[in-house]
Formats: C-alpha cells, structure tokens, sequence
C-alpha cells in the first residue's frame, strides 16, 4: 500500500485551507494602511473609502474568471 494519495489529499487540503484564510484577511489587512496613505497622500476619508470600495469591488469581479480557470 502507498501513502501517496493520503499525502496529496493532506497537501490539497492544506492549500484550499490557506486560500480560505488569506482571502479575507487579504481585503482586511489594507485597513492597516489606510491612515498612513491618507497623510501622504493629502486625501479625505472618503477618498480612502472608495479606494477600499474599488479594491474589493475588483477581487469580487475577479474571482469568477480566476474560479474559472482554476477549474481548467
């Protein structure tokens, strides 16, 4: 008996595992930045906003096409 298959799931796993966690904490983690990139850039709140806005309103449009070839 071979424990490859056991090893692969177990890999496979841990790789869906990391997408799942670096996903959200990817489109929470600029928050950190914010503050310091609103001084030196000389930029409002809401300026800042729409940045965040636009980041995730492109990961949200991305994520199909990128599941999608994925899946190829």
């Amino acid at each position: 008996m071979s424990t490859q298959p056991a090893v692969r799931s177990g890999s496979i796993t841990a790789v869906v595992l990391c997408g799942a966690l670096l996903g959200p904490l990817n489109s929470t983690m600029i928050a950190v930045a914010l503050p310091p990139m609103a001084t030196s850039l000389h930029v409002d709140l809401t300026t800042v906003g729409w940045l965040v806005t636009a980041y995730l309103i492109a990961m949200a449009a991305l994520q199909h096409v990128a599941g999608k070839l994925g899946d190829r």
